[in-house]
């Protein structure tokens, strides 16, 4: 979005302001990332081409959750002749909505690149409780294969993230004593996982843990960033001092690694 197709005239200014300090300290953000991408391949086709030759497949995962500007620039990547695009989606699957994101770019897909349609309705990871849950959210929800899983969908209602905490470690303590039906041997606590959907859930629970005694280990991303490292192991560290105009980038490293001065 360019700030001149802000219509509302304060809004227009703060985006104007912003956009202003992005670009005095030679900064992008993720909008920019989209959106400058797409203009340069449509502004000069050729270094859209050198890019298209480089891959041979392109496969776009989560696909229900596209927004405009992530379909556009697939679509430029991409020009009139490569076809060699898979998507994966499902649209009852679609959580941002709110953020832009609509399933319908699977269906433009599909028009667009005249693309197969493949329906997965084999269930091969979810107990029967789990899709028998699923189709009490959504009664034309089916799939034709079943994991020969019984399973567990239990909601548990808690006043505070501290009265929270002390229920997954009440479940925990109870699989640990009793075990599982659907699991075979002994349950251990290296066999026990907490899944949540962003970091910050977890803080209270840590608590809750360590006041309990149970060892524990997080994985908050695909690599381990668990602990601050000290500057001289921090990637941001080791690129360098950060020049005149990066602004943004000092005060980060500064935040980062102590009080700016």
């Amino acid at each position: 979005l360019l700030p001149s197709l802000v219509e509302d005239e304060d809004e227009r200014s703060l985006y104007e302001l912003y956009d202003a300090e992005l670009r005095a300290s030679s900064a992008l953000d993720y909008d920019d990332l989209l959106l400058l991408t797409y203009r340069l391949f449509e502004e000069r086709p050729k270094i859209a081409d050198f890019y298209r030759r480089q891959y041979k497949y392109i496969c776009v995962d989560e696909a229900q959750d596209l927004n405009e500007a992530q379909y556009r620039l697939l679509v430029s990547l991409c020009g009139s002749e490569f076809k060699n695009v898979m998507m994966v989606g499902d649209p009852k699957q679609a959580i941002y909505v709110w953020n832009g994101a609509d399933p319908k770019y699977l269906d433009l897909f599909a028009h667009d690149f005249n693309a197969k349609k493949v329906q997965l309705t084999e269930n091969f990871r979810c107990s029967s409780s789990v899709v028998e849950a699923a189709r009490r959210l959504d009664s034309t929800y089916f799939v034709e294969g079943q994991l020969p899983v019984t399973g567990v969908v239990e909601l548990i209602e808690c006043e505070d993230e501290h009265e929270e905490g002390r229920a997954v470690i009440c479940q925990i303590k109870k699989l640990l004593s009793t075990g599982h039906p659907d699991v075979e041997g002994d349950i251990t606590l290296g066999r026990c996982a907490i899944l949540g959907r962003n970091r910050f859930v977890f803080k209270t629970l840590e608590e809750e843990l360590k006041k309990e005694g149970l060892p524990f280990y997080k994985k908050v991303a695909s690599k381990d960033h668990e602990h601050r490292r000290p500057v001289h192991g921090d990637p941001q560290g080791t690129a360098g001092v950060p020049g005149a105009q990066d602004r943004l980038g000092g005060q980060g490293l500064c935040r980062g690694h102590g009080p700016a001065r």
